[in-house]
């Protein structure tokens, strides 16, 4: 089963620019999208408003293809390389989960991946519910449909539930509902929004936005379907 990552760092800005981060990141990217096909999506991502923070999304076909990247020598060179060159400060958060409902990145067509919106949205489950609960509401529901037939400006917009969380900001934690969204402009994302959740304002509604970068890639044409 597909897992999504992902892991958001400050960067050391007495040590390098975002730029030069980037540049050290894209060689480890490069390594994974040329010899590891396990590996569907391995890309950098920034915020304006955070111009310190910058995440790193990745998918992987399965559990096998995420320990495989791990133990690639492009992966050890590009640690060693942050450590001695001192060019992380810190990791905010991260966390994963199995992708069992909705579709990834690659499922559309994607004109400027560098123009997408793209949140990681996540939820604790109200009341005495789990996140599995959710999901399965996620997953039957009518809106599911209509996102993955109808909106053609959401790009991706695969779920599953919260494992292996670690602090973030806001914080993360196991078993919270989580949704990888990602949308071609601002419009698509208030459309959808509207749809949704009617009465949400979109400038108050929470999201996090990042933009993806030009280091990594974001999908493999076999890795668009669950």
């Amino acid at each position: 089963m597909p897992i999504s990552f992902f892991i958001t760092f400050e960067i050391r800005t007495e040590s390098c620019t975002m730029e030069q981060w980037l540049t050290e990141f894209n060689k480890r990217a490069k390594a994974a999208e040329a010899d590891e096909p396990g590996t569907l999506a391995y890309v950098a991502m920034t915020r304006a408003d955070q111009p310190t923070h910058v995440m790193i999304y990745e998918r992987y076909q399965d559990m096998a293809a995420m320990q495989t990247h791990g133990k690639h020598p492009a992966h050890a060179a590009f640690m060693k390389s942050m450590a001695e060159r001192k060019l992380t400060k810190r990791a905010v958060g991260q966390a994963m989960f199995e992708e069992k409902a909705g579709f990834p990145f690659g499922a559309k067509p994607i004109k400027d991946p560098q123009s997408l919106l793209f949140t990681a949205f996540t939820m604790k489950p109200p009341g005495k519910a789990t996140g599995e609960q959710v999901l399965a509401g996620f997953a039957k529901g009518e809106g599911l449909k209509f996102t993955a037939e109808s909106e053609p400006g959401t790009v991706s917009y695969v779920a599953g539930v919260l494992q292996g969380a670690q602090r973030g900001d806001p914080p993360l934690e196991n078993g919270m509902f989580c949704v990888v969204e990602a949308y071609t402009d601002k419009q698509a994302f208030v459309s959808h929004l509207k749809r949704v959740m009617p009465k949400a304002d979109p400038e108050k509604a929470g999201f996090v936005f990042w933009k993806p970068s030009a280091a990594g890639f974001l999908s493999r044409p076999a890795s668009s379907k669950l």
